[in-house]
C-alpha cells in the first residue's frame, strides 16, 4: 500500500483511510485503515480537514499522457495550477513590488483571491503532487520564482495538515517573500557574476525591508510578514538577517526556505544556470543537517514527488527512460532509448537502488526521445 493525499471533496465511500483522524479534543475518531463510509466523510468535513491520506494499492496503474503531438495541452492538464492562474499571480507579484518601491497601495483583496485560487486548484487535482517538469511557465525569474515558491510551500503545508486559514497565511507569505527586492538596488540585484561583500550586504537588506513593508499593509498578518524576514535564516543559525536557530524560526519561514532554495537551484538566473530537480534535491538533503528542518525536508520531498511517475529522464549511461516506480530514495527507470539514441526493442528496467553506478543525469522535459507513447501503460506507483 501507498498513501496519497486527497482533497475532502474527492473522498468516496469505500476508500481506505491512510491516517488516524482525531476530534477537536485529541481523541481518536477514525483509525488508519478503516473503510470510509459517507457518514465518516461528513464527520471529517465537520472537523475542518481539507485533505486526508488515502491508501491505494502499490500497483495501481497511473495514467500518463500519450499524445506527443499535443504535449503542450497534455502538460497543462497534468499541472496542478493552470497557466492563466500562474500568469495572473506573476503579474500581481510584479505589481506589488512596483507599488512597494514607490510607496503606493497594494491590492490586498486580489492577493487573497489569487492565493485562495491556487489552493482550490491544488485541491481539485486528483493527486496533490507537483509535476516538476511543468513547474516553470513564466519568463521573468523574480516573479516566476515567487509563484513557484508559493505553490511548493502550499503543497508542503497541505502534507503537514495545515487548515485553510494557515494555508492562506503561508501562501501570502510565500508569494511575497521577496517583496523587499523591489526596495534595493536593481543594478546590484541583477548583477551577473560574483557580488562584493558590500553588494551582498545590500542584497541581504531585502529581508528586513520586505518585512517592514508588509507590516505597514492592512490585513497582512504578522505570520505572513515574518516569512519575508526569516526565509534566509538557517537551522544552525548561520543565516540572515538575525541568525535565528531551529525552533526560533517560524514554521512558515522554514517551509519557504526549502521551497526557495529548491526553485532557485532549478531556475535560470543572471548569475547561474539551472540544475535539474534531482541535483536540487541532492543539495537540500546534503545540507539539511545544518540549513533546514529535516522533518520539513522529508515532507517536501514527499510533496514534490521527488521522481514523479512518467517523468522522462536521461541516465548517466546516456540512455533515455521513464520513471515507472517511485521510491522515497531512488526510482526504477524503464530504459527505452540507448546511448546512441536508438529505440530499444522491448525495454528493460533499472532499479537505481540496486544499481548505484547508474544515476539520473538530467530531466528530459521536452520529451526529445521518440517512441515513448507505446510504453506509457502499466506504470506503477
Amino acid at each position: 500500500m501507498k498513501r496519497i493525499p486527497r482533497g475532502i471533496d474527492a473522498l468516496k465511500s469505500g476508500m481506505i483511510l491512510g491516517e488516524t483522524i482525531f476530534d477537536s479534543s485529541g481523541n481518536t475518531l477514525l483509525s488508519d485503515g478503516i473503510i470510509l463510509r459517507q457518514a465518516y466523510i461528513e464527520k471529517i468535513k465537520g472537523l475542518g480537514y481539507l485533505s486526508v491520506q488515502i491508501q491505494v494499492e502499490a500497483n495501481e496503474t497511473v495514467k500518463v499522457e500519450q499524445d506527443i503531438e499535443n504535449k503542450d495541452e497534455s502538460a497543462a492538464s497534468r499541472d496542478l495550477i493552470i497557466r492563466t492562474t500562474r500568469e495572473e499571480a506573476s503579474v500581481l507579484v510584479k505589481s506589488c513590488m512596483k507599488n512597494v518601491s514607490v510607496d503606493t497601495e497594494i491590492d490586498v483583496d486580489k492577493l487573497y483571491l489569487i492565493v485562495n485560487t491556487i489552493i482550490d486548484e491544488i485541491f481539485s487535482s486528483e493527486e496533490i503532487t507537483v509535476n516538476l517538469a511543468n513547474l516553470k511557465s513564466v519568463d521573468e525569474y523574480v516573479f516566476e520564482h515567487s509563484v513557484n515558491v508559493c505553490i511548493l510551500s502550499i503543497i508542503c503545508g497541505i502534507y503537514m495538515g495545515f487548515n485553510k486559514v494557515r494555508l492562506v497565511e503561508l501562501g501570502i507569505g510565500a508569494l511575497l517573500h521577496d517583496i523587499g527586492k523591489g526596495l534595493i538596488s536593481q543594478e546590484t540585484l541583477n548583477k551577473p557574476g560574483t557580488l562584493t561583500s558590500e553588494e551582498f550586504d545590500e542584497i541581504k537588506k531585502h529581508t528586513i525591508l520586505g518585512y517592514e513593508a508588509l507590516k505597514r499593509i492592512p490585513n497582512i498578518t504578522e505570520t505572513s510578514a515574518c516569512v519575508a524576514l526569516y526565509h534566509h535564516e538557517r537551522f544552525d543559525g548561520a543565516g540572515y538577517p538575525t541568525g535565528k536557530k531551529a525552533e526560533n524560526i517560524h514554521v512558515y519561514a522554514k517551509i519557504v526556505a526549502v521551497a526557495d532554495v529548491f526553485d532557485a537551484i532549478t531556475s535560470d538566473r543572471v548569475y547561474g544556470s539551472k540544475e535539474n530537480p534531482y541535483k536540487a534535491m541532492e543539495y537540500i538533503l546534503k545540507t539539511s543537517e545544518a540549513h533546514f528542518d529535516k522533518e520539513i525536508v522529508r515532507i517536501f520531498l514527499k510533496a514534490v514527488g521527488y521522481y514523479p511517475l512518467g517523468l522522462n529522464v536521461i541516465l548517466s549511461t546516456g540512455e533515455y527512460g521513464m520513471v515507472t516506480k517511485k521510491d522515497r530514495d531512488l526510482p526504477t527507470v524503464r530504459v527505452l532509448i540507448d546511448s546512441r539514441l536508438r529505440p530499444i526493442k522491448g525495454y528493460y528496467e533499472v532499479d537505481l537502488r540496486k544499481n548505484p553506478k547508474v544515476r539520473i543525469h538530467d530531466i528530459d522535459p521536452h520529451r526529445k526521445q521518440m517512441g515513448y507513447s507505446q510504453f506509457n501503460d502499466g506504470i506503477s506507483g
